[in-house]
């Protein structure tokens, strides 16, 4: 059975660079609130969390992602 594909799937471009930007904004909103460290311990868990959060985000705009081209190939 062939389906028809529609012509608004969505593209990858701009998702890519909102993702994009949006990890770097968190990464260095972290990294400049906790980088005036002293203490190595704290200095690696402030980069260990900026990490965390730019993963976080970006398996957030992935999922976003796939729920568009999931929409758009289920015709809804």
């Amino acid at each position: 059975m062939a389906t028809k594909r529609g012509d608004e799937t969505p593209g990858f471009l701009l998702p890519g660079i909102r993702c994009a930007i949006e990890m770097v904004l968190a990464g260095t909103l972290v990294l400049l609130v906790g980088l005036p460290a002293d203490n190595d311990i704290y200095l690696g868990a402030v980069v260990t969390l900026a990490v965390v959060v730019m993963v976080v985000i970006l398996f957030w705009a992935l999922n976003r992602q796939i729920e568009q081209w999931v929409t758009a190939a289920t015709g809804r």
